[in-house]
């Protein structure tokens, strides 16, 4: 999830909008805190619902405009 990465990024001014994991991805153009991601994750197993996001079975959040992209991916799941 690349939780590390983003969790420093949003405590230094970055924010984050979207998350892809192997379930399907969310999405929150006003923000989403990683740590509460986290816990959510933890709590429920899944990225999926988070509340306050738009939930995709599949990887659509990956393909929203944004500044930078971490393609924190499991081997061979990022290519052309």
């Amino acid at each position: 999830m690349g939780y590390f990465a983003s969790s420093y990024m949003v405590e230094n001014g970055a924010k984050l909008i979207g998350v892809v994991d192997v379930e399907g991805s969310i999405y929150d153009p006003n923000g989403i805190d990683p740590n509460k991601l986290l816990a959510f994750k933890r709590t429920k197993g899944t990225i999926l619902n988070f509340p306050g996001c738009e939930t995709f079975k599949d990887d659509t959040a990956f393909y929203k405009p944004c500044d930078i992209a971490i393609p924190a991916a499991v081997e061979k799941s990022v290519n052309k």
